[in-house]
């Protein structure tokens, strides 16, 4: 397979805010009030993570201790289905501070179903057309959270800021080998807003935070599921 290409190669600006308190009927009101008029561009939709990390859980303590320049890997994939993945999409995820750059490998194919799920998803890994730095660098790893949740997709009136919502999210303890994926926690108070924008943009986002009424926040999907799990 070849390789799926970013269309935009520069970084670009990602602010998230986790929002406890707030119905999400509330959180689609405050949106639709932003000055910036944000408008739905595209139809809800669920989406399905496999994220990778080392025996040490270097990625996680990375992201704890707030080291700027750091990166994620995940499986992505669309749909009710969290046991098939369905045209999944391999992406490598590249953070420098407040920025971020990605790459995505579309993947064969493959069910959650198997005694052995590493070696199904390194092998799907394998014939993406993956350089062999990043192949490396993904086998290094391991699969070892599960997790999914609803989205809705924003666009700004000028096209410059797309704004997500996600909500009822859900995560999985994952293994390489024999999942029954009994360690589950679902969080249905919790939901997520993130902004991403482009670096020249930046100097107009206040104006677009400035109107919402939650704070700025660091935490990630990843990090609240592996606390969880792996306390």
């Amino acid at each position: 397979m070849r390789p799926e290409k970013e269309t935009d190669r520069d970084y670009r600006y990602e602010r998230k805010f986790v929002v406890e308190t707030l119905a999400r009927r509330d959180l689609e009101a405050i949106i639709a009030r932003n000055p910036a008029v944000f408008t739905e561009i595209y139809a809800q939709r669920r989406i399905n993570n496999i994220y990778f990390d080392d025996a040490a859980f270097g990625n996680y303590f990375t992201s704890v201790d707030g080291v700027a320049d750091r990166y994620k890997a995940r499986i992505r994939w669309y749909g009710d289905s969290m046991r098939f993945a369905q045209n999944p999409v391999c992406e490598i995820k590249e953070k420098k501070g407040l920025s971020g750059n990605k790459w995505r490998f579309a993947l064969n194919e493959f069910s959650l179903d198997q005694p052995r799920l590493g070696d199904t998803i390194f092998d799907a890994i394998a014939e993406s057309g993956m350089p062999a730095d990043l192949s490396n660098l993904l086998r290094s790893l391991k699969p070892v959270l599960l997790n999914r949740y609803q989205r809705k997709y924003y666009q700004s009136a000028d096209k410059r800021f797309r704004l997500t919502l996600d909500w009822d999210i859900e995560f999985f303890e994952i293994k390489s080998r024999n999942n029954l994926f009994l360690r589950t926690w679902i969080d249905p108070t919790v939901s997520v807003v993130e902004l991403k924008y482009d670096p020249v943009d930046d100097a107009d986002v206040n104006t677009i935070t400035n109107n919402f009424p939650f704070r700025l926040s660091k935490s990630s999907k990843y990090v609240t599921g592996v606390k969880h799990f792996y306390p």
